[in-house]
């Protein structure tokens, strides 16, 4: 996961100003489902963007690159 903290960091900010607008307009569950819903996403496109590494393929660009 090549983004994987930085997901978790936007996703940090979007709770603590979730728990801040809780706290001074009330609790408003559409939100929250909002941001599980892009960290849900975010880490979607992460998995998809990451490309798996094998033997196989380490040596198959090895031999390509002779």
């Amino acid at each position: 996961m090549k983004f994987k903290f930085s997901i978790i960091g936007i996703t940090a900010v979007l709770i603590a100003m979730f728990v801040m607008n809780t706290i001074e307009n009330g609790f408003e569950p559409l939100k929250l489902i909002a941001i599980i819903l892009i960290a849900a996403f975010l880490f979607w496109v992460d998995h998809k963007l990451e490309r798996p590494i094998s033997r196989a393929s380490i040596k198959d660009n090895m031999r390509n690159r002779k």
